[in-house]
């Protein structure tokens, strides 16, 4: 073996139905022809997770004893450094979440889990009640604002799913 590579993708199908999806992995003709026969080892099939909001919804709710957005709270905030309750970065691969209210700077999150993570945060990380606020990463290249235009709408869905107010802040 003289050389391997590993490739990534995005499927453009992104459903999270838990179904089996087929892929295949071929090499250019130039390529061939100039390399010689080469061997491509690759899976031929992946099976997409379901999405947990959806899969489970009564694992998925929210602390009852956290009350309603306080408005009155958040009114004053003007930076995401003033933000206490969970606050949330879209990016390709997933959500950036900072909980400052219970001393957890920084974790990065599949959205596959965001659902379970979310309703599983103790009472102490809510001490604005049911909202979040959420931004899209700034920083982007190639086809990142298709994959965070996905992403963002399946983090709002399951947001939404848990009952809770959505404060979008702008990217950076």
């Amino acid at each position: 073996l003289s050389a391997s590579y590993s490739l990534a993708f995005t499927p453009t199908n992104s459903a999270r139905d838990g179904k089996r999806r087929r892929i295949r992995v071929e090499l250019a003709p130039e390529i061939e022809r100039r390399e010689g026969h080469i061997a491509v080892l690759a899976r031929r099939s992946y099976i997409m997770p379901q999405e947990a909001a959806l899969s489970d919804p009564a694992k998925c709710a929210l602390d009852p004893r956290i009350p309603g957005a306080a408005q009155e709270k958040i009114t004053s905030i003007r930076g995401a450094g003033d933000w206490e309750n969970p606050y949330f970065v879209i990016k390709t691969d997933g959500v950036a979440v900072t909980l400052r209210a219970i001393s957890q700077e920084y974790e990065s999150v599949p959205i596959d889990e965001l659902a379970i993570r979310v309703s599983r945060l103790p009472l102490a990380a809510w001490p604005y009640g049911r909202v979040v606020a959420v931004q899209e990463i700034g920083i982007r290249s190639g086809n990142d604002t298709a994959v965070i235009a996905r992403n963002r709408a399946s983090v709002e869905k399951i947001l939404r799913s848990l009952g809770l107010t959505i404060n979008w802040w702008p990217s950076a």
